[in-house]
């Protein structure tokens, strides 16, 4: 078993996800259901994969 380790293998790497992870728990969840509400919307225009219609 290994002993925890008190600095990251990957100060670049951590210090990323540091600063991602502090903007969106930053952002309030009506914040984030709204911009997933456009998000979808805008999705919906577009064409989906698959077979294309018979015309």
């Amino acid at each position: 078993m290994s002993k925890p380790h008190s600095q990251p293998s990957n100060p670049t790497a951590f210090n990323a996800f540091d600063v991602m992870a502090r903007k969106l728990m930053g952002v309030p969840k009506a914040e984030i259901d709204k911009r997933e509400a456009e998000y979808q919307k805008e999705q919906a225009k577009k064409p989906k994969r698959g077979p294309k219609p018979k015309k």
